[in-house]
């Protein structure tokens, strides 16, 4: 799928997000991402704009496009569903691996 200036924008606002769940060892629901990216960003029309449910599509963006190509940890694991705590159906891998894995991230 091709990439859209709203992909974009908002994976590099959620990514800082992604790392600071990893850094405290949770996961969040992709409600909670969008509020908390408003709250941060009270100005940003992308953010004002982003809906629960496309959430995800951006944190596969950070996903493909960021952390796979630098071997890093699959953070986007991070966001999940509400009711069914875990990510949505198109995500790929085994979900607590990846979990382990993001929580052990350093990103310094």
């Amino acid at each position: 799928m091709p990439l859209t200036k709203t992909d974009v924008e908002l994976a590099i606002l959620f990514y800082p997000m992604l790392v600071e769940l990893a850094q405290h060892g949770v996961t969040d629901n992709y409600e909670n991402i969008a509020d908390t990216a408003r709250r941060l960003h009270p100005d940003n029309d992308y953010v004002s704009r982003c809906h629960h449910r496309s959430v995800g599509r951006r944190l596969d963006v950070i996903r493909r496009e960021f952390t796979e190509p630098r071997h890093l940890p699959v953070l986007a694991a991070l966001g999940v569903n509400k009711a069914s705590k875990r990510p949505g159906f198109a995500f790929e891998g085994d979900f607590e691996t990846l979990c382990a894995q993001a929580y052990a991230f350093d990103p310094s």
